[in-house]
């Protein structure tokens, strides 16, 4: 009896956060479309409905820390990771209000923790995601197929993201153009460690 209410609670419970995020997503659509760009307040309010799933998953992470006895320490780096991706997140808002969003200092602090949390969080996300024996053909497909996936979404980033990037603003200096390809870059190596 026990068993079925906490599977019950598990299946609303992610019929919730399906619904929650579905709804997140929409919301933050619509704000971009309606919102006109360049203004003052609109980049305070996209870059504030932006950091709430960051705070959210820092807060998830510090629950699932304290939840789990086996992976706590996966958890509790997780955590970490999240929490400087929320402190880079929220020193850029704050700079956003002061300077407004196309005088914000690059580099700045906020990209250092921005960027911080991509060692801790690409750690974790290796250390769980490890293929099990057997090492069967199935399994070397998949990764085959993963593979030329992860190749195509780089051609694509690098295409272009990181070479316009990179050669359209030359009044960029070197350390501003190594955050701003840094950026997407290092978001395509979390999505391919997935």
């Amino acid at each position: 009896m026990v068993a079925s209410l906490d599977n019950l609670k598990k299946k609303h419970l992610k019929k919730l956060v399906i619904s929650v995020s579905s709804i997140y997503i929409a919301f933050f659509g619509i704000l971009v479309f309606a919102l006109k760009p360049g203004v003052h307040a609109t980049d305070i309010t996209l870059r504030s409905v932006y950091v709430v799933p960051v705070i959210c998953a820092f807060m998830a992470c510090v629950w699932a820390s304290k939840k789990t006895v086996s992976y706590r320490r996966l958890w509790q780096l997780m955590a970490t990771g999240m929490f400087f991706w929320m402190v880079g997140e929220i020193i850029f808002i704050s700079y956003v209000i002061r300077y407004g969003l196309a005088h914000v200092p690059s580099p700045s602090i906020a990209d250092l923790f921005s960027i911080a949390y991509v060692p801790i969080v690409l750690g974790v996300m290796l250390s769980l995601g490890r293929i099990r024996r057997p090492f069967n053909n199935e399994k070397k497909q998949f990764l085959a197929n993963a593979s030329m996936l992860a190749l195509a979404g780089f051609l694509l980033c690098y295409k272009f993201l990181l070479i316009p990037e990179w050669y359209l603003n030359p009044t960029m200096t070197i350390a501003q153009r190594m955050y701003a390809i840094g950026y997407p870059l290092l978001d395509w190596v979390i999505f391919v460690s997935l």
